[in-house]
């Protein structure tokens, strides 16, 4: 049955799921202090190489986008370009990723919540806000796209808005040692750390892919889909490269480890230049970005748990969709379950930063090995149908192989040094679960030969 095409998302609506998936102003949050001790001043500078090697990967995904549009994301092109088998792996790591990531973003939502309520006098348990969190986001998700789309874009633009308005105010007052653009210019003891630092930087923008799960339920989806991708990158990493520089300046040239021991670093800017009540809208701000991300997150997520289901690799009932709330409900709800009883197990116990930092480490390490397979099929599909399309040297070899080597660095420094426990294991659940896909593989085979 053709969907109502009333019912599609627009371009606007598509790029503001990806948007929300990035979250710029919870991701500058979460990742720009911990990249500091690395890059020091530099830090702007890595966030800008790190934009440009992550453009190299959506190229790719943009470029597979404008010629395969079906359910499965990563898994409907390398399909087509490496096989079902490889396909599937593709596939079915995203959705590890996916449900990983939905997780830490839950967890870290959470997080914020608690620490904004505190500030108001109000000590909720995280496990209560943890759930109010999950309920929200999946009844927001079960009224389908267009109302997940709307809130996601209504939340991160706020949350931005107020970002910048402490972003004029520092530059209006000069910082705190002035402005320079020192802090773009390497110097020749910072070259390894700027590599170190673009590790954060290119974890911030893990989500922009997501929009590629919705591709059937999108108007023109091989314009809108491949558009949103390259607009949400060029977007965040002109964003990341600002809001870094901003917080560099704010803390000062000559004060950066102020910056890199700080906990909350856009609270305390906010409190330095602007006093308490914009350091409480602050924090207001990046609590509703958390949120959109964790709306973008779980949409991918139940996305690829309803192509998973629609290609009989999970079952059936996880591969129909709500036509009437125009929505994969059983999938939105199996996700929302797993999630909660993730919660149950590992954030109870150890709270909300924890299960965000082993949940992130674990969706990180799956999403890096999807973006290879996406860099490797871009390579061979085009290659492939080169007597019907147009192949170009640059787009489809050249920006495939830098997109390779820049995952290369942020991979190996998941993996070397060996982290402590738990890890240290997490590579090899990775790899666990990827032969759990390819046992799922070999089972519908043997079915489909009887």
């Amino acid at each position: 049955m053709d969907l109502d095409e009333s019912k599609k998302i627009t371009k606007f609506e598509t790029f503001a799921l990806a948007v929300a998936a990035v979250a710029p102003t919870g991701s500058i949050a979460f990742n720009a202090v911990p990249a500091v001790p690395f890059a020091g001043i530099n830090v702007p500078l890595a966030f800008l190489l790190g934009a440009i090697g992550l453009l190299f990967v959506g190229i790719c995904f943009a470029e597979l986008s404008k010629h395969i549009s079906d359910v499965g994301s990563v898994y409907a092109y390398n399909q087509q370009a490496l096989g079902e088998r490889l396909g599937l792996v593709s596939g079915w790591t995203l959705t590890f990723a996916y449900v990983n990531l939905a997780v830490s973003c839950m967890g870290a939502n959470t997080n914020f919540a608690h620490v904004f309520f505190a500030q108001l006098g109000f000590n909720f348990n995280n496990t209560i806000i943890a759930f109010v969190i999950l309920l929200g986001a999946a009844l927001v998700l079960t009224f389908g796209l267009k109302l997940t789309s709307k809130s996601a874009i209504a939340i991160e633009f706020l949350a931005i808005a107020i970002l910048v308005v402490l972003t004029i105010i520092i530059f209006a007052k000069g910082g705190r040692d002035g402005i320079s653009a020192q802090p773009f210019v390497p110097t020749h003891s910072s070259v390894s750390g700027i590599g170190q630092g673009m590790v954060f930087a290119i974890l911030s923008f893990c989500g922009f892919e997501g929009v590629t799960t919705v591709a059937v339920r999108t108007k023109n989806p091989k314009r809108s889909v491949p558009l949103s991708i390259i607009v949400t990158i060029i977007f965040a990493g002109i964003f990341f490269v600002i809001a870094s520089y901003m917080q560099v300046v704010g803390f000062g040239i000559n004060h950066v480890s102020d910056f890199a021991h700080s906990s909350s670093p856009l609270n305390d800017l906010s409190l330095m230049y602007m006093g308490r009540p914009m350091a409480l809208i602050m924090d207001f701000a990046i609590l509703i970005s958390s949120f959109g991300s964790v709306l973008g997150i779980m949409n991918a997520g139940a996305y690829m748990i309803y192509a998973m289901g629609v290609k009989k690799y999970l079952p059936r009932y996880f591969g129909k969709f709500n036509e009437k709330l125009n929505s994969p409900t059983r999938s939105i709800w199996l996700l929302t379950v797993i999630m909660a009883v993730a919660y149950l197990i590992f954030g109870v116990p150890y709270g909300p930063e924890v299960i965000y930092d082993n949940s992130s480490t674990l969706g990180v390490l799956s999403m890096l090995t999807v973006y290879g397979l996406a860099c490797v099929g871009t390579i061979l599909y085009f290659h492939k149908h080169r007597d019907t399309i147009k192949r170009s040297f640059i787009k489809h070899i050249l920006i495939p192989v830098l997109g390779i080597l820049v995952l290369v660095y942020p991979m190996w420094t998941n993996l070397y040094p060996i982290p402590d426990f738990p890890g240290n294991l997490y590579p090899y659940a990775v790899i666990l679960w990827i032969i759990i896909g390819l046992v799922v593989y070999a089972i519908k085979k043997r079915r489909k030969e009887d």
